[in-house]
């Protein structure tokens, strides 16, 4: 190892990766109003309502959300979706939700204008490590990609360092 690798690959900071949850999650991929994009849900405790009231344990307060418009439930063991009646509708994967659906992993939930994003649990890690890695190799003014980052960070991985970025101007 070089004397490089050593004085990048150190950070007193650093912080262990969290542990994949037991159950999956929503992601808030896009809320019109941008509050609660990037949000994560842990579906822990179902059933979830989502909603514009504010007693639904997913609130999404925008125009063509119902005030209860959909909820997930966990039944035989499967994560399901359901419309309750809701004005608008809900869509799944583009699609209108007629019934009850299962969710499998990377679905996507359109209530009103929001989009949410359904992670099984058995992916969370992959998700975690993707949301990382888009985060690291785009910049935030301009929108580019570089693949320097990804590399260290993966580099940082197998050899079980911590990694730390480094902005320059």
């Amino acid at each position: 190892m070089s004397s490089n690798d050593e004085d990048t690959a150190v950070n007193e900071g650093a912080r262990e990766a969290p542990v994949a949850a037991q159950h999956g999650c929503l992601l808030v991929v896009y809320q019109r109003n941008g509050a609660g994009t990037g949000k994560r849900i842990q579906l822990d405790r179902l059933p979830l309502r989502i909603g514009r009231e504010e007693d639904n344990e997913l609130v999404i307060q925008e125009e063509g959300v119902s005030r209860r418009h959909a909820r997930i439930e966990q039944r035989e063991g499967r994560i399901v979706l359901m419309d309750t009646s809701s004005t608008n509708g809900t869509l799944l994967n583009g699609a209108e939700l007629s019934g009850i659906v299962q969710l499998t992993n990377g679905d996507r939930i359109t209530v009103g204008s929001a989009i949410l994003k359904y992670l099984a649990a058995s992916d969370m890690d992959a998700a975690f490590f993707e949301q990382v890695f888009a985060s690291i190799e785009t910049d935030q003014l301009t929108g580019l990609r570089g693949p320097a980052a990804a590399r260290g960070l993966a580099r940082a991985a197998v050899w079980s360092r911590p990694f730390r970025a480094i902005h320059r101007y």
